[in-house]
Parts: C-alpha cells; structure tokens; sequence
C-alpha cells in the first residue's frame, strides 16, 4: 500500500481515472482533500481524538541511491549517513521519559530504537522464551498468547541479544555477517558500543564468500 493507497485525495477527477477502483469513504476524511484506506479505520478514531496524525508527500533530504543510506537517515533523524548514534524515536521516547518501555522484534536493536535506556529487543532463537519482563511486554502488545511462540524447546542457545552480550567475554573478537554486508555494519556497530573490543563486519556479506 502505497501514500496514495493509504491516504488518496478525493475529487481529484485525473486521481480518479488512474485508480477507478479505490473506494473513497467520507466518513473517513482527514480534511477537505483527503481521506483514509477502509482499512485505515482505527487510525481514523486515533486521529478524531487527537492521538494520530498525516505527514503526506514528505521525504528526506537525502537525494543519493543507497537504499542502506538512506534508510539510516530515515531512522536516525541525522543529516549525514551513519553520524548519528542514536534514533530519532528513540531520542524522542528519552524526553517524554519512556524509559524502559520499548520492544523491538527484531535482531539487532533497530537505531530507530536506540537511545534509550533499557529499551529491549527480542528474536525467537532457538525456539525459546524470551526473558519474563519482556514476554510481558510482547503479551500486553497483542493482548493475547501466540500459541507457536509459546511452544518452545529446551535449548542452550542465546534467545536475544541483550543476553549475549551479558554473557559473552567482551574480549572475544566477533565478526557478524548478514547476506550483503549491509545490516552487518549497524550491528557490529552496536555491539561495538556494548563494550567488545573487537568487531568486524564481514565486507559482502554471504553473498561475495562462496563455498
């Protein structure tokens, strides 16, 4: 679902002709020239009672063709790839003085994310349950059980990172790898800021290593 999609501008007669087949609802209008998706609706009552809001056709300075760049700058908030530390979200969770609040399902911590204390991440590894605060956290958010997560095995293995990094000698050197090397950079970037001594992001990924 595209800008457009999600939010479509009404009585737009050229608009209509390219997408004669998108329902526009006007019970569910932002204002005089938009309207929400059918599937949007909930937003709608977010947005009725103020707790929601549309930046339409908004984009980042940034004009390169790196995809990995410019998804750095989409969640750090910065000007210049990868001089930011932190997420924007993040930063702004810190003033509002959401510590210790945010769960990411993701492996590692998105910079998105980053900045915060005590914000957490969790990826199913190992088929294990995640720590008991965090199992909280991930239950309040969907409001009910995911019996296929809940199922799980015994296992020695790491379930997060944030238990590796407490339980792995920070002395050891690590080299992380992801398929094209991208992704591996912010991580070995993070665990960097974790306090291990040697990190290395492994230079394209599986991809340019054959077998």
């Amino acid at each position: 679902m595209d800008g457009l999609c999600a939010l479509p501008v009404k009585s737009d007669k050229n608009f209509e002709k390219m997408r004669p087949d998108l329902i526009i609802d006007e019970n569910l209008k932002i204002n005089s020239d938009f309207v929400l998706h059918p599937s949007l609706s909930e937003f709608h009552e977010l947005f009725k009672e103020g707790k929601s809001a549309f930046i339409h056709a908004t984009s980042i300075p940034y004009t390169k063709r790196s995809h990995f760049d410019g998804q750095n700058l989409m969640e750090s908030g910065g000007k210049i790839p990868y001089q930011e530390k932190t997420g924007w979200l993040g930063r702004g969770m810190k003033i509002a003085g959401l510590t210790g609040n945010g769960l990411a399902l993701a492996l590692p911590m998105p910079l998105l994310i980053r900045g915060v204390p005590m914000n957490n991440n969790y990826f199913p590894v190992g088929h294990k349950l995640p720590y008991p605060s965090t199992l909280k956290i991930i239950q309040e958010a969907y409001k009910q059980y995911d019996e296929k997560l809940l199922n799980t095995y015994q296992s020695e293995r790491f379930t997060n990172v944030k238990e590796y990094i407490e339980k792995t000698d920070k002395e050891i050197p690590l080299v992380v790898c992801c398929y094209h090397g991208n992704s591996s950079r912010g991580a070995a970037e993070y665990l960097s800021q974790q306090g291990f001594k040697e990190v290395y992001s492994m230079t394209g990924g599986f991809d340019a290593w054959p077998d």
